[in-house]
C-alpha cells in the first residue's frame, strides 16, 4: 500500500492507493490498475486525521473525470494503519474507499480522475486502467 499526505494546518489528507493488480505509478500519485471485465477493485482509500489520530470527517471525494468502460462506486470504510506505523499506529479512522468496476463485456483502456479534498487542501488522482476479458 502507498500512502501520501498533504498537509493542511493541523490535518493531513492520507491517500492510500491499493489495486488488486496494480502496474507501476505514472507520475506522483497517479496509478495504472488492471481490471477483467465485470471485475470490481479497489482503486484507493482516502481518508483526513490530525495529528492526534483523532478521527476526522473523511475528505470529500470528487471524480472530475469518470470511465467510460466502467463505473465508480464510492463506500464507507475503516482505514486500519499498521502497528509499526509512526503515524496513529494500530488506529482505525474513517475513510471513503474507491472502487472500479469493468463494464460486463468491456475491454481496453479506461480512465478515471478524482480529487479529495479536506479543508483548504486538495490531491488529485489519475488512473489508467487497462480493462481485459480475463485475468492473465
Amino acid at each position: 500500500m502507498r500512502i501520501g499526505a498533504v498537509s493542511c494546518g493541523f490535518c493531513a489528507l492520507w491517500m492510500a492507493s491499493v489495486a488488486a493488480s496494480a502496474e507501476a505509478p505514472l507520475e506522483g500519485n497517479d496509478r495504472a490498475v488492471r481490471a477483467a471485465s465485470g471485475q470490481e477493485i479497489q482503486l484507493g482509500v482516502y481518508a483526513n486525521v490530525n495529528e492526534t489520530c483523532s478521527g476526522l470527517p473523511a475528505p470529500d471525494l470528487r471524480i472530475t473525470t469518470a470511465p467510460t468502460r466502467g463505473t465508480l462506486t464510492v463506500k464507507l470504510v475503516a482505514l486500519s494503519l499498521k502497528a509499526d506505523s509512526k503515524v496513529c499506529p494500530e488506529k482505525k479512522i474513517p475513510a471513503l474507499g474507491l472502487y472500479y468496476r469493468a463494464g460486463p463485456e468491456s475491454e481496453g483502456q479506461d480512465a478515471a480522475r478524482v480529487e479529495a479534498v479536506a479543508g483548504a487542501s486538495a490531491k488529485g488522482q489519475h488512473f489508467t486502467i487497462t480493462v481485459t476479458r480475463h485475468m492473465e
